[in-house]
Formats: structure tokens, C-alpha cells, sequence
């Protein structure tokens, strides 16, 4: 709005694993950066688990942080946590 260009920065971005939308979505100038796609039917499968437990949090009952704390204890093979990980594109769980 007023003339600027803002140039938003990611640090440590070849630590990161980025996701394309679909196998046959192409890139012009960026495509090797992207390694993998998004498992959308994973997704699916556990929006309303995803959903309500969204709006727990909303609603206060639990904080973002106890739910964290609990996807990141359990096994890597959880559905929960492997469709939070897709949406989010977080493959490993954040450190405290």
C-alpha cells in the first residue's frame, strides 16, 4: 500500500523439508527446493480429529502446549500426529 517491498526472511531454510501440493504441481524457478507432496487424503481422514482438538484449544480446555508435548511423545506411526505433521509440513516435533 505504500510502495514497500517487504523481502520476509526464513532462517535455516535448508534445514527445512517443503511440500508441493501434488506431484504434477511445477515450480518455475523454485522446483528443486520442494522434495516431497502432501498426503491430502491423511488429512481428510482426520479432519474432525484435527478440528476438535483445534477447538479445544480454542475454547481453553487445553493449551496448545500440553497437545504438542503429547503428539511429541508418542510414536512417529500415530495418524494424529502424522496428519498434523502433513498439514503443517512439521516433520519433527519442536524442542522446548
Amino acid at each position: 500500500m505504500l510502495g514497500i517491498n517487504l523481502m520476509p526472511r526464513i532462517r535455516n531454510w535448508k534445514d527445512l523439508k517443503l511440500f508441493r501440493p501434488s506431484k504434477d504441481t511445477k515450480y518455475e524457478h523454485i522446483d528443486e527446493l520442494f522434495t516431497d507432496t502432501i498426503d491430502w487424503a491423511l488429512i481428510e481422514n482426520l479432519l474432525p480429529d484435527l478440528l476438535r482438538i483445534v477447538l479445544s484449544i480454542k475454547a481453553g480446555r487445553v493449551s496448545a502446549s500440553t497437545i504438542l508435548r503429547r503428539l511429541g511423545t508418542y510414536s512417529r506411526k500415530n495418524k494424529l500426529y502424522s496428519a498434523f505433521a502433513e498439514l503443517g509440513g512439521q516433520q519433527e516435533p519442536y524442542s522446548y
